[in-house]
Parts: structure tokens; C-alpha cells; sequence
């Protein structure tokens, strides 16, 4: 199964969307069993996904996004610890964070930040684990 050709049989899969397709914000993610020292990555959709962005948007969003692969599970560092992570300043991290929750690139859940893609991707990397078994 493909991430990219699978994202509404995964989506049901998973705790985090409600049966009316919006997100549960006291969904917490838990995928530390999961995490890999690497990710499926295609460049086609994170492209379109980025195309537009400012590099002040952008870099955030990458190394967040690297973060919750990394961890499997919610950001729930602090903005002064993520803009240091990011290299930027609190007040340029800040404007980028409410941009990219703004336009849904990354989910704000009550336990800390999240991404869907991110979210799908470890979906099936739990499957493949069990279908291994």
C-alpha cells in the first residue's frame, strides 16, 4: 500500500480524525515503536506542498516535520526550544507557526503539534510491522 494512493483508507484507520473527517484535538500520537532513522519521502508532494512558502516558512516546517519522524509523536517543546532547533528568532518562529497552522500544515492537538502526512505515514508503517509479523 502507498502513502500517496491510500490516504483515505489509512485516514480511517487512524484515532486522530472523527467519523465527520475533522481531527480530534485530544488525539494523542504514539508511534515511538514505529520511529525509523528514516522516512518515505516524495519530493512531488512535499514540493507542492511548499511551493509559495518563504524560506522563514518553509525551514520551520521542514525541521518540525523532521521531528515528529524522528520522535513519533506530538511536538510538545516549548516555541523558545523549537525556534532554537529551527535557528530563528521567537517572534520570526511564532509568525511561521501560526502561518502553518493557519493553513493546516500542521495540526495543533492539545498534546502538543502534529502533521497529517506525518500521521498517515506512521499508519502504515505499523501495518508493514504487522505484516511482517
Amino acid at each position: 500500500m502507498s502513502l500517496r494512493y491510500a490516504d483515505k483508507e489509512l485516514r480511517e484507520m487512524s484515532d486522530m480524525f472523527r467519523s465527520d473527517g475533522s481531527i480530534d484535538p485530544t488525539y494523542v500520537p504514539d508511534f515511538e515503536d514505529c520511529v525509523l532513522p528514516f522516512t518515505r519521502f516524495f519530493h512531488d508532494d512535499f514540493l507542492g506542498g511548499t511551493r509559495g512558502m518563504s524560506p522563514d516558512d518553509g525551514w520551520p516546517y521542514t525541521v518540525m516535520l523532521m521531528e515528529m519522524y524522528s520522535r513519533g509523536c506530538a511536538l510538545t517543546l516549548d516555541d523558545d526550544r523549537l525556534s532554537r532547533l529551527c535557528g530563528m528568532s521567537k517572534a520570526k518562529f511564532l509568525r511561521a507557526k501560526k502561518y502553518l497552522i493557519e493553513e493546516g500544515k500542521i495540526i495543533p492537538l492539545d498534546v502538543g503539534l502534529w502533521n497529517e502526512k506525518t500521521e498517515l505515514t506512521f499508519i502504515l508503517r505499523e501495518i508493514s510491522k504487522q505484516s511482517a509479523k
